[in-house]
C-alpha cells in the first residue's frame, strides 16, 4: 500500500547516477538511492542508501527470513566499527552489540523489515511500458538503415512526378505527425478544467522538447511528459517531479475519463493514491 512521503532528500541528479529504485516491506517502503550527491538548490549533502517515508536513512534492508536478519549492519558510534551480523527476529536489541573493537554498544543501521513481495496494486490498467531505450544488433540497423533509403528514395521519384503538394491541398497545419517526430516546441490552450489543447496560435503553456530526457518539459509544473506510439491507442505520459519520482524505475502518469493513473511497477497501473495533491496536474486532451 502506497504511503505519503515527507522530509525526503531532494536534488538527486539521475545524469550522474543511477535511478532511484523503490523497495516494499510491511513497515516501510524505501527508496534506494544508490551514490551520494549534494543538492545544488539548497547546498545539503545526501548519503546513497535507503530512504523511508519519513526520510530516516539505513545502510541496508534486511528481510526476516526464517525467523532471522541476515546481514545486517552494525555499526559503533565511538570507533565507527562496522559489523555484519545475524539477529533474531523475536529480539534483535536484545542481542549482544558489543563492539569487538572498544567494547561499546554498536548500533543497527539496517532497516529490519518483513517482505511484502513487491507493490501491491489496487488494480491493474493497460500494458503502457515504462520508456526504455532499446539496443538494436548492428546487421538489424543496417538493414533498417538500408530499407529506409530504399523508401526514401522512391518516395522522392514519385513526388517528383506529382503536383505540388499545397495545390492539392495538402495539410501543414500542426497535425499529429509532427508530434510523433517530437517539434522542438508546443503550444498549448488552457481549457480551464485542468486539461490543454494543442493550438497554433500564442498558446498559454508553451513546451520546449529536452533531448537528454526525451521529453518535453513544463518548468511551471516540473513535468516532463512524452507521446507514448509504443502502445495502441498512443498516449501521452507524464513524469511529475514529487510524486512520479516517489515509485524509482516507475512513476510515469497518464489521465483518462476515470481520472489519473500511475504506473506502480512494471505493467501495475493504479489509480493515483489519493495522498498525492492534484489541483497542480494537468494533462493534454485530445
Amino acid at each position: 500500500m502506497s504511503r505519503p512521503r515527507r522530509n525526503q532528500p531532494t536534488g538527486y541528479d539521475r545524469s550522474v547516477g543511477e535511478s532511484p529504485r523503490s523497495y516494499y516491506g510491511r513497515r516501510h517502503s524505501y527508496v534506494y538511492f544508490p551514490i551520494g550527491w549534494t543538492d545544488s538548490s539548497s547546498g545539503r549533502s545526501y548519503d546513497g542508501g535507503y530512504y523511508d517515508e519519513d526520510g530516516n536513512r539505513y545502510e541496508s534492508i534486511s528481510y526476516a527470513k526464517n525467523g532471522r536478519y541476515e546481514n545486517v549492519v552494525c555499526i559503533c558510534p565511538y570507533c565507527d566499527h562496522k559489523s555484519i551480523l545475524t539477529l533474531s527476529v523475536s529480539g534483535p536489541n536484545e542481542q549482544s552489540l558489543k563492539c569487538p573493537n572498544c567494547g561499546a554498544t554498536m548500533e543497527i543501521k539496517s532497516a529490519l523489515d518483513e517482505e511484502t513481495g513487491g507493490f501491491e496494486p489496487e488494480m491493474t490498467r493497460g500494458t503502457a511500458p515504462k520508456r526504455r531505450r532499446v539496443i538494436w544488433p548492428f546487421f538489424l540497423v543496417f538493414g533498417i538503415i538500408a530499407l529506409v533509403i530504399i523508401i526514401v528514395a522512391g518516395t522522392f521519384i514519385y513526388l517528383s512526378n506529382q503536383r505540388d503538394p499545397v495545390e492539392q491541398g495538402a495539410y501543414s497545419g500542426n497535425d499529429w505527425d509532427a508530434y510523433e517526430s517530437y517539434d522542438d516546441m508546443i503550444r498549448l490552450a488552457d481549457n480551464g478544467d485542468g486539461s490543454f489543447s494543442m493550438t497554433d496560435d500564442a498558446g498559454d503553456k508553451i513546451l520546449t522538447w529536452e533531448a537528454d530526457y526525451d521529453s518535453y518539459y513544463d518548468a511551471e509544473s516540473d513535468c516532463y511528459l512524452w507521446y507514448n506510439t509504443d502502445v495502441e491507442p498512443a498516449v501521452w505520459q507524464y513524469w511529475y517531479e514529487g510524486i512520479s519520482s516517489d515509485f524509482g524505475d516507475y512513476g510515469w502518469m497518464e489521465h483518462d475519463d476515470d481520472g489519473w493513473w500511475i504506473e506502480a511497477d512494471n505493467g501495475s497501473w493504479i489509480p493515483l493514491p489519493e495522498t498525492y495533491d492534484q489541483s497542480g496536474l494537468w494533462y493534454i486532451d485530445e
